[in-house]
């Protein structure tokens, strides 16, 4: 029986590179709703120098129309090892912004 290497997806870290928060009038908290808009859009970047290496370049949105509008720019740096495309492909579209993903929740919520 083979033995096969297992493939590695290693974090490296997100930074926020740029942060844009404009606030009109603040929220009337008695009202039970609120229109909400939310986008979140990841890229990816591939560094032709290592093909184990690649960022998600993602940009969030968020805001409540009349009253304020939040635009959030992350890169997140990964690695992939022991991979054949197929998986890397997965790991590029599925896990590395899953992973991403908290790390901007919490960065909205403080």
């Amino acid at each position: 029986m083979e033995i096969k290497k297992q493939p590695k997806l290693q974090f490296h870290g997100v930074d926020i590179v740029s942060i844009d928060f404009k606030s009109e009038k603040p929220l009337n908290l008695s009202k039970k709703k609120f229109d909400v808009k939310f986008d979140i859009q990841p890229k990816v970047f591939l560094p032709e120098h290592d093909v184990s290496l690649f960022e998600i370049i993602m940009t969030l949105n968020l805001g409540v129309e009349g009253h304020f509008n939040l635009n959030i720019l992350a890169i997140g740096h990964f690695e992939v090892k022991n991979s054949d495309s197929e998986i890397r492909k997965h790991f590029i579209n599925v896990n590395a912004p899953a992973i991403m993903f908290p790390y901007l929740r919490s960065f909205v919520a403080t």
